[in-house]
């Protein structure tokens, strides 16, 4: 007999999740991620390297912990998993 989990938490749904691909396949998209910082972190040199040369190191610096706040401060607004399954649960 198979017994069904009723627990909502989202360490639950965490667990679950992670059991959705083998490890070595975790592993490998965890090393993707890292990898894809390496892969931008030049673009960004050259973009901000640039602008700085143009308006001031100082100014540029600002710009990009201004980027980097926001861009932290906007990933913390997004609802999470369990909101997402409320809503799916509710709109069917």
């Amino acid at each position: 007999m198979t017994s069904i989990s009723t627990d909502r938490s989202p360490a639950s749904s965490a667990r679950n999740s992670s059991r959705a691909y083998p490890p070595a396949t975790r592993d490998i998209f965890a090393l993707l991620a890292f990898a894809a910082g390496f892969l931008v972190r030049p673009f960004g040199a050259i973009v901000f390297g640039r602008v700085g040369d143009i308006v001031g190191r100082k100014y540029t610096f600002l710009v990009t912990i201004l980027i980097m706040g926001l861009s932290t401060f906007i990933v913390g607004l997004l609802p999470s998993a369990a909101h997402h399954r409320h809503l799916r649960r509710r709109s069917s």
